[in-house]
């Protein structure tokens, strides 16, 4: 059994690839990538990567039943345009 690795901090592509996997356990790289280059746009994400996350949850490297899942906050910018929308 390999190292048991601490839970990537919140934040980092680690942490949502691994949220990503907790919630989707079969989540494949191209459902992945726009996310994560969304939010890390000078980030070399490659399919390769999902593999060796799914490697090391496999292995045991990370747990993901300790994992917390990855909730986003509302942006300010998403909660005024919630609060300005027209109700019917």
């Amino acid at each position: 059994m390999s190292k048991v690795r601490r839970f990537p901090k919140a934040g980092t592509i680690g942490h949502m690839v691994l949220c990503a996997l907790k919630t989707n356990p079969n989540v494949k790289s191209d459902e992945l990538a726009p996310a994560i280059l969304e939010k890390f746009p000078e980030s070399a994400w490659n399919p390769a990567h999902l593999a060796w996350y799914r490697h090391q949850v496999r292995t045991g490297a990370y747990n993901l039943d300790e994992a917390p899942v990855q909730v986003e906050k509302p942006t300010r910018a998403k909660r005024r345009a919630k609060k300005e929308a027209p109700t019917e």
